[in-house]
C-alpha cells in the first residue's frame, strides 16, 4: 500500500454518540481541501452505506457481489484469497465507497478462530485476519486515495480488534453525558492488549517467511498490517447552545474529557500509541467540537449530502415545496467552517 495514504477510523465503545454522521462530515470535509477519501463500511449495521447510498444502489452492489463481505467470503470458506473490489465513486466527487454488509457479523466467529489459529502461526489465520486490511491497500492504491475513513460498530469484539490493528490513527467521539465518558475508561487498556497480540503475530509471520524450506512460505505470499494504530485526537459533539452559549451539562462533562483521556489513554497507552503531533504537554487533546444540529442531520441523511452542503430544494425535498432554509443558513454555514478546521488539524496531525 502507498503509505502516503492514512487509515484512520472513529471509535468509541459507547454507542449513540453519532459516530457515522462525524465520519460522513469528515469525509467530505477532507474531499472539499482536495483529498481523495475512501470510505470503508465495516460496521455490520451499514448506517455509513445508507447515508452514502440509495437502497437500489446497495442492492445493485449486493447483486454483483461488490461489498466488504464479498470481498473476504473466499478467506472464509476456505477458498482461496481476497476478492478485490470496485469502490463506487460519488459522481463529481473524490469520494469512493466499500459499501458494507449486514453479514459481515458472520465474520466475528470465523476471527475468533482465526486469532487462535494465527497465534499458533497457521497460515489460514493470518491471511484471514489480514484480510480485511488488503482489501483496503487494493482499493486505495488503484484510487491513489489520500485518506481511508472506516466506520465501525461500538463494541471491543473481536471484529473491531482486527480493524484497529488496520488503522494509522483513530479518533475518539464522545458526546456531553456520563455514558460517553465511561466507554473511555477501559480503551486504553484493551488497546494495549491488542496491540501486544499482534505483536506476537508479526514475529510468528516474520519467522514464517523466513523458512525457505517451509510448506508456509508459499502460503504467507501476502502483506499483513504492522498494526501501529495511534490516538489522534477527541472529538466532542451534540452539544446544545442556549443563548449563544454551551449548556451547564455540557460545560461540566466536557471539563472531564482530558482528565479521562489522561488517566485511561496516555498513561495507560504511553507515547508509542499516541500521534507525536498531539499536544501532550497542552493536556488538550480535543481536535474540535460540533454542536447538534437538530434537524439539519435528517435532512442531510434524507439527500444525501453533507449539512454544510445543504440547500433550498434540499428542504424542499424533504419538507415540501413551500420550505426554505430560514434562520437554519447560520448553522450550515458554521457547520462548513467548524468542519473544515478540523479536517485541516487532521491532515496536519497525520503526516507522521
Amino acid at each position: 500500500m502507498n503509505r502516503k495514504t492514512k487509515i484512520i477510523t472513529l471509535f468509541n465503545n459507547k454507542g449513540g454518540v453519532g459516530k457515522t454522521t462525524l465520519l460522513y462530515h469528515l469525509g467530505y470535509s477532507l474531499a472539499k481541501l482536495d483529498k481523495k477519501v475512501l470510505f470503508v463500511d465495516l460496521d455490520p449495521q451499514c448506517s455509513l452505506t445508507a447515508y452514502l447510498h440509495s437502497e437500489e444502489r446497495v442492492e445493485k452492489s449486493v447483486s454483483d457481489k461488490q461489498t466488504i463481505y464479498f470481498g473476504v467470503k473466499r478467506v472464509i470458506e476456505g477458498m482461496g484469497d481476497i476478492v478485490e473490489l470496485n469502490p463506487i465513486r460519488k459522481e463529481n466527487k473524490n469520494v469512493w465507497t466499500i459499501i458494507g454488509d449486514v453479514s459481515l457479523s458472520k465474520l466475528e466467529d470465523d476471527l475468533s478462530s482465526a486469532w487462535l489459529q494465527a497465534m499458533a502461526g497457521k497460515p489460514r489465520g493470518l491471511r484471514l485476519i489480514s484480510a480485511l486490511f488488503r482489501i483496503i491497500c487494493a482499493s486505495s492504491d488503484k484510487h491513489e486515495i489520500d485518506y481511508v475513513l472506516v466506520d465501525m460498530a461500538p463494541n471491543l469484539g473481536v471484529l473491531n480488534k482486527t480493524i484497529l490493528s488496520s488503522c494509522d490513527n483513530f479518533i475518539i467521539p464522545v458526546a456531553p453525558d456520563l455514558f460517553s465518558i465511561r466507554g473511555l475508561q477501559n480503551i486504553g487498556e484493551v488497546f494495549k492488549r491488542w496491540s501486544n497480540d499482534w505483536n506476537v503475530l508479526l514475529e510468528k509471520f516474520s519467522k514464517l517467511k523466513e523458512s525457505e524450506k517451509s510448506k508456509a512460505e508459499k502460503e504467507l505470499n501476502f502483506d499483513i498490517q504492522k498494526s501501529n494504530p495511534k490516538f489522534l485526537g477527541l472529538l466532542n459533539q451534540n452539544f446544545n447552545v442556549y443563548g449563544k452559549k454551551k449548556t451547564k451539562g455540557w460545560e461540566y462533562w466536557s471539563n472531564k474529557l482530558n482528565k479521562e483521556i489522561e488517566k485511561n489513554m496516555i498513561l495507560k497507552l504511553g507515547k508509542d500509541f499516541i500521534n507525536k503531533n498531539i499536544p501532550i504537554n497542552e493536556k488538550n487533546y480535543s481536535l474540535g467540537e460540533i454542536k447538534n444540529y437538530h434537524s439539519l442531520a435528517p435532512i442531510s441523511q434524507g439527500v444525501s449530502k453533507p449539512i454544510f452542503d445543504l440547500k433550498t430544494e434540499d428542504f424542499q425535498a424533504i419538507k415540501g415545496k413551500k420550505a426554505n432554509i430560514g434562520g437554519q443558513g447560520k448553522d450550515i454555514e458554521t457547520c462548513g467552517k467548524n468542519f473544515k478546521k478540523i479536517a485541516e488539524k487532521i491532515i496536519e496531525f497525520s503526516k507522521t
